[in-house]
C-alpha cells in the first residue's frame, strides 16, 4: 500500500535522474521499488511517466517542479560520460541530467545523489559551477557487494556512516529502494 501524508497530507513526489546508458537498471530496480512504497504516481521516470508523442522537455520541466525531492543515480561513469565529440556530457549546457539537476538546485529540493555500482560523489572542482552544490548533499549508496543502502562519506571525509534503519542484507533483489523511500517520505 502506498505512503500517503509525507508532506502536508499529502503524497510526496520524487524525480528520478540517470543517465540510461550506466545506470538505467539501477534506476529502474529504485522506481519500481518507489512506486510500491509510495504509489505510481509519486514516482517520476523518463521512460515510464512520458507517453510517445508526448512533448519530453515540456514533462520533464513540469515534473521538476512538482517534485518534492530529486534523486540522481550516479554510478562509476557518470562523470565521464561524453558526447559523441568527446566532451563530458555534464559540461554541455544541453545536457538533461545537467539541466535537471540545475533546476533541482536552484529550486532548493532535496536532491539525494543515490550512488551505485561503487561510485563515489563527485568533488567540486568536477562539476560545472551550477552543480556544485551537488557535493554538500547526503548521499546514500549501494556498494556492489552489498544489498543494503549506507549514507555515503563526502568527498576527503570519514568513511561512510550507517543509518540504523538500515535494510537487512539478506533483503530479496528488487527491494533496494525502500531505505530511500524512507528518507523520502
Amino acid at each position: 500500500m502506498p505512503v500517503r501524508g509525507g508532506i502536508g497530507g499529502r503524497t510526496v513526489k520524487v524525480f528520478l535522474s540517470y543517465r540510461r546508458g550506466e545506470a538505467g537498471g539501477y534506476a529502474g530496480r529504485l522506481a519500481d521499488t518507489l512506486r510500491q512504497r509510495l504509489g505510481a504516481r509519486s514516482v517520476f521516470q523518463d521512460v515510464a511517466a512520458i507517453t510517445p508523442g508526448q512533448d519530453f522537455a515540456s514533462a520533464i520541466d513540469r515534473a521538476l517542479d512538482e517534485c518534492d525531492a530529486v534523486l540522481t543515480v550516479i554510478g562509476p561513469g557518470w562523470l565521464a560520460s561524453a558526447t559523441p565529440q568527446a566532451a563530458p556530457r555534464l559540461f554541455d549546457p544541453d545536457d538533461y541530467v545537467r539541466l535537471e539537476l540545475t533546476r533541482a538546485l536552484h529550486r532548493n529540493v532535496p536532491v539525494v545523489p543515490v550512488l551505485v555500482g561503487g561510485a563515489a560523489l563527485p568533488t567540486a572542482t568536477a562539476l560545472p559551477e551550477e552543480l556544485k552544490g551537488l557535493v554538500h548533499r547526503q548521499a546514500a549508496s549501494r556498494s556492489a557487494t552489498s544489498s543494503s543502502w549506507s549514507r555515503a562519506a563526502r568527498p576527503g571525509s570519514a568513511s561512510p556512516t550507517t543509518p540504523s534503519n538500515q535494510e537487512p542484507a539478506d533483503r530479496p533483489a528488487g527491494q533496494e529502494g525502500r531505505a530511500v523511500a524512507r528518507r523520502c517520505r
